[in-house]
């Protein structure tokens, strides 16, 4: 794929020549090649704080291309620990995660979050045969979960001992309470600082969905490419200057997709390492 790139470009396959020795798994007729940092394999490490307001932290990309025969996503390897280790450390562990034969999830914010999220939506498809919206809508759903959840164990039982539900109603009783306003105001303030990329194939082809807060599904089928994290806006930003389109070959999305990610790399909690993959 390299040799059909244009010239000019060679001095940013120079500096993304390290992500390029990789291996490749086959599942099933499609071939998702992944393409691991030699840094990463080797586990370089880099340490840093996290505080608990700055958790939405990494780049995670996807693009389609090929008339959507093909999806390509990255993401960089920056892992996010919220409280109490507020911890960000750059190592050898992959946020692409392969849903089946031909889905990938890519999270960025929280890892528990994000592994919980990507567990639940497993579980919700496992077994059957959905398409991709379907999955983008139960990661959605599983979002929706997770946070209700976060929501009982940081601010109802905490401060009145109560779920979600007994929250409710005890909010339709009393409406006008002063008190209940002012923890209602908190669980709307309330965030998991995560953000979701679902790419992968059905019977109608190659799709690309984002799952944000407060947990809901997005398309982006029609712009055919979008990238979520703290370097999101940075990537998105070289996506566009790139002209990435979902009717470009595979090459040259490869490479604006690895463009977009070096540029994200300014942004704060974006990790150096790169990982890529094609479905």
């Amino acid at each position: 794929k390299l040799a059909l790139m244009p010239e000019g470009r060679e001095s940013a396959l120079e500096r993304g020549a390290e992500t390029l020795a990789g291996t490749v798994h086959t599942a099933g007729d499609r071939s998702v090649v992944e393409k691991e940092s030699f840094a990463g394999r080797v586990g370089s490490r880099l340490f840093s704080q996290a505080g608990e307001g700055n958790r939405h932290m990494t780049v995670c990309i996807g693009a389609l291309c090929d008339d959507g025969k093909a999806i390509v996503v990255a993401s960089d390897r920056m892992m996010t620990y919220s409280a109490p280790m507020n911890l960000q450390v750059e190592m050898p562990v992959k946020k692409i995660v392969a849903i089946g034969q031909s889905v990938a999830i890519l999270f960025s914010g929280g890892v528990a979050d994000g592994e919980d999220v990507i567990s639940k939506a497993r579980a919700k498809i496992c077994g059957s045969n959905k398409t991709i919206h379907e999955i983008a809508d139960a990661t959605a759903a599983s979002y929706q979960e997770i946070k209700r959840r976060k929501v009982e164990d940081t601010i109802l039982r905490p401060l009145i001992g109560i779920d979600f539900n007994s929250w409710a109603s005890l909010l339709a009783q009393s409406a006008a309470s002063q008190s209940l306003a002012q923890i209602l105001g908190m669980i709307s303030q309330h965030n998991l600082q995560l953000e979701l990329l679902v790419a992968g194939f059905d019977d109608s082809g190659g799709h690309l969905f984002g799952v944000f807060h407060p947990g809901i599904s997005m398309p982006m089928d029609t712009i055919g490419c979008g990238a979520i994290g703290s370097g999101g806006l940075h990537a998105n930003v070289r996506l566009s200057l790139g002209g990435q389109i979902r009717g470009l070959s595979m090459a040259d999305t490869l490479f604006n997709v690895y463009e977009a990610k070096a540029a994200a790399e300014v942004a704060p909690g974006v990790g150096k390492l790169t990982d890529i993959a094609i479905v």
